[in-house]
């Protein structure tokens, strides 16, 4: 049985796991002593502890096996330098770091130029689990119907992702780019998608 509740700071580690699981192939010659750096970077920089939209899918046993990252653009905060300190100097300055950073920075200002002022921003989303997608997704509806301020869903995605899933869920195609700055100097097609909530929508 899979349990719904809020995610907080400390899953973030768990977190971490999970994403580097799913993308561990994304980025060519990426080493096990940086990956895990890499990926708490990842789920830090889209970690808005204030917003009231992080959902947390847990197991029987409590273990996170998925997780929705959400806020509102206005909130939405900057990248995790104070938890970059902490890290080790060969890993801030490492070449692979470096280009990850800039390949999620691209994106995001990607995704503020498109936000509308009614959007809630699906910053990040990863599941393990069968059937725990579907339901965070819905809590995340839930908390959505209860303000009025917003009235769509907002998400960027791109070919290391299954997008496929997001326009079975009713999203849209609202704009669509090559990221040339995505790590190893690959060139990703990326997407960003809409999605009008139900109660909003007509």
């Amino acid at each position: 049985m899979i349990t719904i509740d809020s995610f907080r700071a400390e899953d973030v580690p768990a977190a971490s796991q999970i994403a580097g699981k799913i993308w561990e192939g994304e980025i060519p010659g990426l080493t096990p002593d940086l990956s895990p750096y890499l990926y708490e970077f990842l789920v830090r920089y889209y970690f808005v502890e204030a917003s009231e939209y992080n959902v947390a899918a847990r197991d029987e046993s409590g273990k996170l096996v998925g997780f929705l990252l959400g806020a509102r653009e206005h909130i939405v905060g900057q990248a995790p330098d104070d938890w970059l300190r902490t890290c080790p100097k060969e890993v801030r300055e490492h070449p692979m770091f470096k280009d990850y950073r800039e390949y999620l920075e691209f994106n995001r200002e990607a995704e503020t130029r498109y936000a509308k002022p009614d959007d809630l921003l699906l910053l990040l989303f990863c599941s393990t689990r069968r059937g725990a997608g579907r339901l965070m997704m819905e809590e995340m509806d839930l908390r959505c119907a209860s303000n009025p301020e917003i009235r769509s869903t907002l998400l960027w995605t791109d070919e290391t992702c299954d997008f496929d899933y997001y326009r079975k869920r009713g999203y849209h195609e609202a704009a669509s780019y090559v990221c040339e700055t995505a790590p190893g100097g690959q060139k990703f097609v990326t997407w960003l998608f809409r999605r009008v909530l139900k109660q909003t929508a007509g």
